[in-house]
Order: C-alpha cells, then sequence, then structure tokens
C-alpha cells in the first residue's frame, strides 16, 4: 500500500533544511505538496521583491522531484476546509507544516488540526 503525506507550505517555502519536509518525506512513499494563497490581514503587504522571491520559490516546488506525486497544489479558499478536501483526495495518512508563531497563524493551525481530526 502506498502511504501519502501533505506537506502544508505556509510563509516557509524552503525544500532545504525543512523538518516538516524531512518529516514528511520520511513518513510516505508519495508527498503532495500544497501552499495556501490566503493572507491574514495582519500580514504585511508584499513588495515587488517579496512577490519575485514567493513566485520563484513557488516554481521551485512546483519542480522539485521529492514530490513523488507530481506538481504543487495551490489551495484556495477557506482554510481548513481546502486542507481538508486535499487530504482526503490524495488520501493522506498525515498532514506536515511548519509553524507559523504568529496569532493568526496559530489559530490556522489548530483549526486544520481540529478539522483533519474530525475526518481522521
Amino acid at each position: 500500500m502506498t502511504t501519502v503525506s501533505v506537506m502544508w507550505f505556509r510563509r516557509d517555502l524552503r525544500l532545504a533544511d525543512n523538518a516538516a519536509l524531512a518529516s514528511a518525506l520520511k513518513r510516505a512513499d508519495s508527498v503532495v505538496c500544497v501552499c495556501s494563497c490566503e493572507t491574514h490581514a495582519s500580514d504585511p503587504p508584499l513588495g515587488a521583491a517579496s512577490r519575485a522571491w514567493q513566485s520563484l520559490s513557488l516554481e521551485a516546488l512546483d519542480k522539485d522531484p521529492r514530490q513523488r506525486n507530481g506538481g504543487l497544489v495551490a489551495m484556495r479558499g477557506p482554510l481548513p476546509a481546502s486542507l481538508v478536501e486535499t487530504a482526503v483526495r490524495h488520501s493522506a495518512q498525515s498532514v506536515h507544516c511548519t509553524r507559523v508563531w504568529t496569532p493568526d497563524g496559530l489559530a490556522e493551525e489548530a483549526a486544520a488540526q481540529e478539522a483533519l481530526a474530525s475526518v481522521g
């Protein structure tokens, strides 16, 4: 049986030295990488350089051969529903992410954890 992990990229789009990605790769035969395109009201607006960096980082994630499941899934819509839908669609056994230590980030993670637990 093939095991699947979801790697939820939030603000940290690094491929190298990313403990959450390393854990996802270790626990599964296949890793589905997802990125939320939503921003929070408390997030500072991105300048041109930050938007360019983000675009290049997302392109690198999309082409990363370690995904072994092809491509980056860009989640749109309300979290945690879109994260749950992605995990269910890919029959994922685990979801990994890096922690965002802001109040909004911690609340988002808690809501995602609760929603994912409700579907097993």
